[in-house]
């Protein structure tokens, strides 16, 4: 290339860009001057599995970051909703943390298993309803969105499960890993 051409090319890109900024699509007319974009929420991109079965590390976070999950009450409300995943829903979840404004858990889809996406939107807004009525937190309780990590090999798994196990002690809530009592195993995902 040309290096006047494509100075002439950034040129032409830059003006048309802030012409389209400067332009509202749904009025037919330029936005007056004083408008600004507001923030888009877009959703995280989820991949597909590499595996038919694979062994998935998720992080879910509350509405605004609450701090309301880390009781008796949430917690067992969530994993009643996790042991009874694999006959309603096909998913299988290992070992799990709930923190104070999120979870970090491993799950496996079964055999005849529903997508990722609806498992956790069932879920979600089952803990959503019960966490509401008994502990009298303030909806929305869940983000809309989650984190997903497929796991790849068993190193990979520990070292997740160190950061996990690890995660209240960084918070300053317990002194050793094993004194936080808002975790546990659903089921064995190992084998």
């Amino acid at each position: 290339g040309d290096p006047a051409r494509e100075a002439v090319a950034k040129t032409t890109a830059r003006a048309l860009w802030l012409q389209f900024r400067e332009y509202d699509l749904e009025r037919g007319r330029p936005r007056p001057r004083n408008v600004t974009f507001a923030k888009t929420i877009m959703p995280l991109p989820h991949l597909e599995p590499f595996v038919r079965h694979p062994l998935l590390f998720l992080t879910v976070c509350t509405a605004k970051r609450g701090r309301f999950l880390a009781n008796e009450c949430a917690h067992a409300i969530l994993a009643q909703l996790w042991r009874d995943a694999p006959c309603h829903n096909g998913w299988w979840v290992g070992r799990y943390a709930v923190m104070p404004d999120h979870i970090h858990l491993f799950a496996m889809p079964g055999e005849k298993s529903v997508s990722l996406h609806r498992w956790i939107s069932t879920w979600k807004s089952l803990s959503s309803r019960r966490i509401v009525a008994e502990t009298g937190a303030i909806p929305p309780i869940w983000q809309r969105d989650y984190f997903d990590r497929f796991i790849r090999t068993t190193e990979s798994c520990s070292s997740k499960w160190d950061y996990v196990r690890n995660n209240p002690v960084r918070a300053g809530l317990v002194v050793k890993p094993e004194d936080w009592p808002y975790q546990g195993v659903i089921h064995d995902l190992s084998g």
